[in-house]
């Protein structure tokens, strides 16, 4: 029997482990990929491994606090945790290697690994206006933006959100114009 996201959701925070191997099963590759791509070749294993400590510690907190049942919602707070958490202990690695190193009074730049997407993507998702912008548009709007924001094609948003390519380009679209209704001071490209 399939188990939808809140049900799934909750029989891990009471410690299912049956939920858990699908959880696992079902977000590893998500997980494992994000930390990945943000971890600068630090260990990746031990990242994932942070990541799922994470979301089970202070009585599963980060599982607890996802409000939603949209399984794109999910994907997109679950990426965000592991980038979070992959650029915090690359940030860390970073510092432990120069301490040990003896070079901890020297001025050494690390150059930062995003790409200018990504930055600027960083950028336009920590502006309010923005933010609260994309909270007003109706939810499949919403979940199309969000995860065309975060890098994903629009095949794969079909696939996420379990829709046609086409209803996806044309909610993509109307989710556009009504940013820049919302918005008529920022740049919407």
């Amino acid at each position: 029997m399939k188990k939808n996201l809140p049900q799934l959701l909750n029989e891990c925070v009471q410690g299912n482990e049956g939920a858990w191997r699908i959880f696992i099963e079902k977000y590893h590759r998500l997980i494992n990929g994000t930390v990945s791509k943000y971890s600068n070749g630090t260990e990746v294993d031990d990242i994932v491994q942070h990541v799922y400590e994470k979301l089970i510690e202070k009585d599963y907190n980060l599982l607890n606090n996802f409000q939603g049942e949209s399984e794109a919602g999910f994907i997109v707070y679950l990426k965000r945790i592991s980038q979070n958490i992959a650029l915090s202990e690359s940030r860390n690695h970073n510092r432990k290697d120069k301490y040990i190193n003896g070079a901890e009074h020297d001025l050494v730049f690390y150059a930062d690994k995003r790409t200018g997407h990504e930055i600027l993507l960083e950028e336009f998702m920590e502006n309010k206006n923005i933010q609260e912008a994309i909270m007003k548009l109706d939810l499949p709007y919403r979940e199309v933006i969000v995860l065309r924001m975060e890098g994903y094609k629009f095949k794969e948003i079909a696939e996420i959100v379990n829709a046609p390519l086409n209803t996806v380009l044309t909610q993509f679209d109307r989710a556009k114009k009504k940013l820049k209704n919302f918005l008529p001071d920022e740049i919407i490209s």
